[in-house]
């Protein structure tokens, strides 16, 4: 009577209520029983849910100590990046102006413009006056060693870049700087992985030191007969 209160079920002759609902609420209790008792019945199936259990305490410890404290923690961050910066440093590198060229003509103008001493300004405004799509120009800051730029001399001056259409590309390396310390800004997301790394190497030190793990030799054995 509590199942079909609790069911809201349509009111019917006691005949049908015996027949479909009496069989309803055995099946709906025998499920329920199952469901509850499955990890005492079934020892893979408590293995299964123990592991999601210890994996999504795990997850939520492992954010709270390494992961949103990486983040969190600006102060530390910048004591460890201050306390690590040899490692995050720029090599040489050089000022450009990236010169796209229409055809092998405009580009040998743009050379003899920048010959001259010609700067980017006065080079677009001559050279597209006619066609604004004659030369098109980009100021690049390259690393060396940048893998777009690996065939090119490093030093001042202009430079004819390969190309795999008819368009000519040339460089023009106005300075080159030597290599310099990163601002923590410029190198934020590496810094923040390394971080996260010694905040979890320091965390499993800690417990290691607290709950030293100890073998036993027999178990041990046993286990991999």
């Amino acid at each position: 009577i509590d199942y079909i209160k609790s069911a809201n079920k349509i009111a019917v002759s006691k005949e049908t209520a015996i027949k479909t609902w009496y069989t309803d609420y055995v099946n709906s209790s025998n499920m329920a029983y199952e469901e509850v008792n499955l990890e005492t019945k079934y020892a893979d199936f408590n293995y299964l849910m123990q592991e999601y259990r210890d994996g999504i305490l795990l997850f939520d410890l492992t954010d709270k100590m390494v992961w949103t404290k990486s983040v969190e923690d600006t102060a530390g961050l910048k004591s460890f990046f201050e306390a690590n910066n040899a490692k995050y440093m720029w090599d040489e590198r050089a000022n450009l102006d990236y010169y796209t060229c229409k055809d092998e003509k405009i580009a040998k103008k743009v050379q003899s413009y920048i010959g001259k001493g010609k700067d980017k300004t006065y080079i677009l405004a001559k050279m597209n006056a006619k066609d604004a799509e004659a030369v098109k120009v980009e100021t690049k800051l390259i690393e060396k060693g940048d893998k777009a730029f690996t065939n090119i001399e490093w030093k001042n001056g202009v430079q004819m870049m390969p190309s795999l259409n008819k368009e000519i590309n040339l460089i023009n390396i106005l300075t080159i700087q030597p290599a310099a310390q990163k601002a923590l800004s410029e190198t934020l997301g590496m810094a923040t992985t390394d971080y996260q790394t010694y905040l979890e190497n320091s965390w499993i030190t800690q417990l290691q030191e607290k709950y030293p793990v100890k073998v036993n030799p027999n178990g041990l054995e046993q286990l991999f007969k």
